[in-house]
């Protein structure tokens, strides 16, 4: 009897080995499964840290262009500017005024040199139809 029981003990660890080394597989797979997930998430990771450098690289340059664009206008003396512009202006004005006046007077002459080109033209007209005749 003391064999049998031996043999039962024996078996009984065995099968409890069995269950365990069936328990450690599954373990396994599982740490398997977790260490794929977590490679794809590193690589999505990086892939994301790659496509953020470069953003931060591209607006780096734009603050960096805005930047001299700001140093440019720190330098630019704005009453200046805006006090050759109003002169201008009063040019402008002043040389429409006299556009304007002149217009006239000119306008006028035209006319009066198109009335004198009509009556001359018909003139010539009237005595090339009487040299016909």
């Amino acid at each position: 009897m003391l064999a049998d029981e031996r043999q039962e003990k024996e078996l009984a660890n065995q099968r409890a080995q069995l269950t365990s080394n069936a328990a450690l597989w599954d373990q396994l797979a599982e740490a398997e499964k977790r260490e794929q997930i977590t490679k794809q998430e590193l690589t999505l990771t990086k892939l994301s840290l790659a496509s953020y450098e470069k953003l931060i690289e591209k607006l780096q340059g734009e603050l960096e262009n805005k930047m001299k664009d700001l140093e440019i206008l720190e330098n630019i003396d704005l009453n200046r500017i805006l006090t050759e512009l109003k002169s201008r202006d009063r040019k402008i004005e002043q040389l429409s005024a006299v556009d304007r006046a002149g217009k006239g007077s000119a306008l006028h002459a035209v006319r009066q040199q198109s009335q004198k080109e009509v009556h001359d033209l018909k003139g010539r007209l009237l005595r090339e139809r009487e040299m016909k005749l």
